[in-house]
């Protein structure tokens, strides 16, 4: 499969609740916080030779520690990074 659900890995309590997304790198990464971008992605048949995407949800990514690690994990082995800020700078400081 070229993609990964972009589900959040789950709460931990010994880090104050912060979200760390269980996913692998993949060639293009789409940051947003509009659920239509996600799930119209999600329902999208992309051919097979279809570089791996991955999409992730900013609003998951609002702790330092959720983006450090997923930046470190997933963002750093992207070859395409997509953000779609809506909002403004404000929106997802």
């Amino acid at each position: 499969m070229h993609r990964l659900a972009a589900t959040p890995g789950g709460w931990t309590p010994d880090l104050e609740g912060v979200i760390i997304l269980d996913q692998t790198p993949g060639a293009l990464v789409l940051l947003t916080a509009a659920d239509t971008d996600i799930q119209s992605l999600a329902a999208a048949v992309l051919p097979a030779t279809f570089p791996s995407l991955r999409v992730a949800n900013l609003l998951n990514l609002q702790q330092p520690l959720s983006m450090d690690d997923y930046a470190e994990r997933v963002l750093s082995r992207a070859r395409v990074i997509i953000l779609r800020l809506l909002g403004g700078q404000r929106y997802w400081p």
